[in-house]
């Protein structure tokens, strides 16, 4: 539990910077549809990740 909470926590200090930085280095008339972009994009890869430890205990127990 404490490392689910650990990765939230750490989504919640990443995330906001993240998207300041994408803000800053963003042409003006791309700067919310690329960070909306890039949260989603993170969004994706954070369903992967979650999906490939979802599977890691049964591999875990099986050796």
């Amino acid at each position: 539990m404490a490392v689910h909470s650990f990765i939230g926590f750490m989504g919640g200090v990443v995330g906001p910077v993240l998207a300041g930085v994408v803000l800053d280095v963003s042409p003006e008339s791309l700067k919310w549809g690329l960070t909306f972009s890039a949260t989603g994009i993170l969004a994706i890869v954070a369903l992967i990740a979650m999906r490939g430890m979802w599977r890691l205990p049964t591999r875990l127990s099986s050796d």
